[in-house]
């Protein structure tokens, strides 16, 4: 019969080891929880290893231990724990208490001397005991009966020392072990040693004389400067063995075996903890037993649920429903492209105060599905609608020709607002943040549930969004987002809807035309680079032709990774300054990203009835506000390369008689920017109408403005720009292909021309560092955790997301405040004209000609006055009979 085991983990080693081989992380009120999560990931780890039948967590104490009494200069050069850790730790301890496991802390003693006097314990009961840590020093503990586990690297790497692979590794046996630290010392401790005696050093002497004591009485073998140090350092080797030696015999240790009996954690308390954390991935390891039914749930039942089984069962349901009422209603979207042109996978709706009704799947089996959701939604316009994610319902609704609702709360935008770098926006995590609900634990992989299991936990969720809302609600008035949420986001989602259904046209022949142009281009290229390396090769692989670039042709290397030499590009550019093969791999790496990604890549999103792409706006995935497009995106069409640029030929009106019309902002990023600093020379620089960058220019070069070269506007746009997005002088010289002395010296000599820019930026800084985030024109918030970190590359970035933000976020709101004003316009006048494209700082229109001056009046207007700036903003109106043309 195998002895019981006792884990015993060396709480602060392995505290360290995670803190450090882990990036920073944060929960949402911007605390550190990387040791934290470290920490909790080993400890789980090593407990389904081992399955011990006893535990304990071991910690130091900040009091000085008896070594400190013998030796004054004791660990005097550690450096101190950084805060970031120690804040950690008690967190660390409430977590080890939830799992049941008791900690040992004693005043005037190590960690290692608890640990060791827990060990010889054990040793007397027969019962093995497993160290768990990162620390060497407990090799002097192993025996028959006592074993360490020592993390080597990162928080994975574990390596189980026994007597037998000490011996192998060392060949020394655990008393020799305090012997070598005697003789090498130990500077993260301050044990002086010998000085001069390194580790190969004392492990020979030691497997040549045994023992430290038998070592110094024996100097007279040995010759030389050895002989010298030993001699003359004995009493410290001496006093260095008694700093490393392990006390195992503490008598006032309160200890008994039955406190460290393990049996299993407290999971709905570490089920909390990891909540408050934020640790999701965490979350998904307790037992996926652990049903909602056991945690408080936010009303005092769990879910009601009924079934819906056919149309005149939800005309059942809708009779006992007051006109006006409330209305929550969740959908899994369908399985095609785009989605909303396919029954639902799964719908859920309840009314307040109502059991949660789902659509039972039989009636989305069915070939014709759509009189289903008609009748469900038949006469609802006038109810108000809870949701997560609306924007997937009206977009259905739409598509069915069905009324609109007005939303009145989207759990998903509300939490985005509140969070905008959270990780998860799905709608259990808000649900667990929030309402302290954990709903179906185990669902997410949805291809492994049936289509039941998926509607119950839809009307599991909406059941509860009544009182999500109250909770959200509160949290967003509380933050000062409410205006923002309820003025901007929310009605912004239904301009977006109809932008998605409306879709854009392209021309499949315009796309094959330039997809064969490009690739005999790109034909042309791969045979001159084989000429230029003299010999054929993967041209996609980045091994073979680091071999080539960097073996064959023998160019400067200049970076490597853990695989070899890299082959990126910005090594690429470094090295097409002098070789005619790296530009050449940088135009071939240019097309066939082209191609593979926005020619070829753009026909399987054409739609074969309608001839449109429907790309789908992402309103919650930037954290400074801007929206994105996905599927295709079209938001990142390249335009500096011709043949990027070109690729808007292939995007047409839908009716012959229709246009395109561009309207966009002229240089708002610097004019929030004069707005934000109120430097005199940028305002009175946009008060004139001037030529920003030709003024800027003038300013930094020191000459006058008819004095500006081609060159000095190019270079001073690109200065421009890279204030507004906090560049450094290294991304400068980048940009420019200049040395960053020269970059710096352009930044320099900004800021002396522009101080209010310059004052700006420092108060930004320092604000953010006071509140822990930076805020748009319209209070947009963006946390910076990491504004006050002791990391310098950490700290720089938050500095430089500090001073860009305001900036960047309040382009980004003024660009949709505009959106909603002009669909606004575009709708109560009845215009034929709609919205198609939000790109960057531009909206593009399809409209019949007729309509062109009417629309672009509105859109002059709207824009231009969708915030007040203390400068003009300026748009500038193009039109064209595809997208190209619109320049």
């Amino acid at each position: 019969m195998d002895a019981p085991k006792f884990l015993i983990i060396d709480g602060n080693s392995i505290a360290y080891r995670a803190f450090y081989a882990l990036p920073f992380l944060h929960n949402k009120r911007g605390e550190h929880t990387n040791a934290i999560y470290g920490f909790t990931n080993m400890l789980m780890g090593i407990l389904e290893k081992v399955n011990p039948d006893y535990t304990a967590v071991v910690f130091d104490t900040a009091a000085p231990t008896f070594r400190h009494l013998i030796y004054e200069d004791y660990k005097a050069q550690r450096e101190e724990t950084p805060s970031e850790l120690s804040e950690q730790i008690l967190h660390i301890k409430e977590l080890v208490d939830a799992f049941n496991i008791p900690v040992f802390e004693l005043d005037g003693y190590e960690a290692d001397d608890i640990i060791g006097s827990l060990a010889k314990r054990a040793e007397k009961e027969g019962i093995e005991a497993l160290l768990f840590s990162g620390d060497k020093d407990l090799f002097q503990l192993i025996s028959e009966t006592t074993k360490v586990i020592l993390v080597r690297k990162g928080i994975s790497d574990m390596q189980e020392y026994d007597l037998a692979r000490l011996k192998e590794r060392y060949n020394l046996t655990p008393e020799q072990i305090v012997d070598l630290k005697a003789l090498e010392g130990d500077p993260s401790d301050n044990i002086p040693g010998v000085p001069g005696i390194g580790e190969k050093t004392a492990l020979k002497l030691l497997q040549q004389y045994r023992n430290l004591d038998h070592l110094l009485s024996s100097t007279e073998d040995l010759q030389g400067k050895l002989r010298e140090k030993l001699e003359e350092n004995k009493e410290q080797a001496a006093l260095s063995r008694q700093l490393a030696l392990i006390n195992c015999y503490i008598d006032e240790l309160d200890f008994t075996w039955e406190q460290c009996r393990y049996s299993s954690p407290d999971y709905q308390r570490l089920r909390d903890i990891f909540m408050d954390l934020d640790f999701k991935q965490l979350l998904e390891k307790l037992p996926s037993d652990l049903s909602f039914e056991s945690v408080t749930p936010a009303k005092d039942q769990t879910p009601e649920m009924e079934e819906v089984k056919s149309i005149s069962q939800i005309m059942e349901i809708k009779k006992s429903v007051p006109d006006n009422e409330e209305l929550a209603i969740a959908l899994e979207p369908g399985k095609g492209y785009p989605t909303w042109k396919y029954a639902p996978v799964a719908v859920a709706f309840a009314y307040k105060d109502s059991p949660a009704y789902y659509l039972s799947p039989a009636l989305f089996d069915a070939e014709d599905w759509k009189p289903v959701f008609r009748e469900l939604w038949s006469a609802e316009n006038q109810i108000r609608v809870w949701g997560h994610n609306i924007k997937q319902l009206i977009n259905l609704l739409g598509y069915l020709d069905l009324p609109l609702p007005s939303p009145v709360f989207d759990s998903m935008l509300a939490a985005y607002l509140l969070e905008p770098g959270r990780g998860s926006l799905d709608v259990r995590s808000i649900l667990q943040e929030y309402l302290d609900l954990d709903l179906f634990p185990g669902r997410g992989k949805k291809e492994a549930q049936s289509g039941e299991d998926i509607c119950r936990a839809l009307a599991a969720e909406v059941f509860y969004y009544f009182d999500l809302q109250k909770a959200m609600e509160a949290e967003l008035i509380a933050n000062g987002l409410s205006s923002l949420y309820f003025n901007l986001e929310l009605p912004l989602s239904l301009v977006l809807s109809h932008m998605e259904r409306e879709g854009i046209c392209v021309e499949k022949e315009t796309l094959n035309s330039l997809s064969a142009e490009i690739n005999v281009t790109i034909g042309k290229l791969r045979k001159e680079i084989f000429i230029l390396a003299g010999e054929e090769f993967n041209l996609n692989s980045p091994r073979q032709l680091a071999t080539i670039l960097f073996e064959k042709l023998d160019m400067p290397v200049k970076k490597k990774t853990k695989t070899g030499y890299s082959t990126d590009v910005n090594v690429l550019m470094e090295l097409a300054r002098d070789y005619d093969i790296a530009e050449k791999i940088l135009q071939y790496r240019q097309l066939e990203k082209l191609d593979n990604t926005y020619l070829s890549g753009l026909l399987p999103y054409i739609d074969e009835e309608t001839g449109k792409i429907f790309t789908t706006f992402n309103q919650t995935i930037t954290t400074t506000g801007r929206l994105s497009s996905k599927e295709p995106n079209l938001q990142n069409i390249p335009v500096r390369l011709d043949e990027g640029r070109r690729i808007r030929q292939a995007f047409v009106p839908s009716h012959q008689r229709n246009i395109f019309m561009g309207a966009d902002y002229s240089q708002i990023e610097l004019r929030i920017l004069a707005h934000l600093s109120e430097d005199p020379t940028l305002l009175e620089a946009f008060r004139s109408d001037e030529d920003i960058h030709q003024r800027t220019a003038a300013e930094i070069f020191n000459v006058a403005r008819e004095e500006v070269s081609s060159a000095m506007r190019k270079r001073a746009k690109a200065v421009n720009f890279g204030i507004v997005y906090g560049i450094s002088d290294y991304g400068l010289a980048q940009d420019l292909k200049i040395s960053r002395k020269e970059a710096q010296k352009y930044i320099d000599s900004y800021f002396e021309r522009y101080e209010g820019v310059k004052e700006y930026m420092e108060k930004i800084v320092e604000k953010a560092r006071e509140q822990g985030y930076v805020s748009t024109l319209f209070n947009r918030r963006r946390y910076l955790p990491e504004i006050n970190d002791k990391n310098f590359s950490r700290r720089s970035f938050a500095e430089r997301t500090a001073r860009n933000t305001p900036i960047q976020g309040s382009a980004a709101d003024i660009i949709k405040q505009a959106m909603l004003r002009v669909y606004k316009q575009l709708e109560e006048q009845n215009f034929a004209a709609r919205l198609l494209l939000q790109v960057h700082d531009e909206l593009i229109v399809e409209l019949p000609g007729e309509e062109r001056l009417m629309v672009a009046a509105i859109l002059k207007e709207e824009m231009e006055n969708a915030a007040e700036l203390i400068v003009p903003v300026k748009v500038d109106i193009s039109y064209g009979n595809n997208w190209y043309e619109l320049g």
